[in-house]
């Protein structure tokens, strides 16, 4: 079985995304969920992290530089935005590479997805999410919920892009992390968009 990724005919023009992000009220969205997703990070690691849907390398960069120490591995299945990735200024801790989720090898002490996790169905990105995960290791999502901003992006991304989104509740993706043996918590970021913050615990 395949699954898709995102909207990989929207995903290559990464300029125009780069731009459509840099305005109000986008702008704005961005910041606040990548604040949200930041203040849940935990203080210290002691392995890699991974960085999932990482796009132009906003979010990528802020790890590298959080965990100086750690190398952090930042994939996105657009060609076009890893390649916009890789032209600012590099960071020996931190690398782009043209990836899918499903595909990475490898367990990481903290993996993290920022506005992607909408293009992933439940249980198996679920599952797939806690083998990333080393044991005692720490997953942190940002997404959206079935809210209002949420159902008109899962509009748009249907019927422009005919691409599959599921915007998953909370408490569902609470509940198969959990039988899977992780700790979790979430907080809302904006009741309006339906965004939230989840953090994951895989048992040692």
């Amino acid at each position: 079985m395949s699954y898709k990724d995102g909207p990989a005919y929207y995903y290559r023009f990464s300029r125009l995304y780069e731009m459509h992000f840099s305005l109000p009220p986008f702008s704005t969205w961005v910041e606040k969920n990548h604040e949200s997703l930041l203040a849940c990070l935990p203080e210290k690691l002691s392995g890699d992290v991974l960085d999932i849907g990482g796009g132009i390398g906003r979010l990528s960069r802020a790890l590298a530089r959080r965990y100086p120490g750690q190398q952090v591995l930042s994939i996105d299945t657009s060609a076009a935005m890893t390649e916009r990735a890789r032209t600012d200024a590099p960071l020996e801790n931190l690398r782009f590479e043209t990836q899918s989720f499903w595909d990475v090898d490898g367990q990481f002490d903290l993996v993290v997805c920022a506005g992607c996790w909408e293009f992933f169905q439940l249980q198996p990105s679920a599952m797939r999410l806690v083998q990333l995960l080393k044991p005692g290791g720490t997953a942190v999502v940002n997404t959206l919920g079935p809210a209002v901003f949420g159902r008109v992006r899962e509009s748009v991304f249907r019927q422009v892009f005919r691409t599959d989104v599921w915007l998953h509740r909370p408490q569902s993706l609470t509940e198969e992390l959990e039988v899977r043996g992780c700790r979790v918590r979430w907080n809302p970021v904006n009741l309006l968009e339906g965004s939230y913050t989840l953090v994951a615990r895989r048992s040692d």
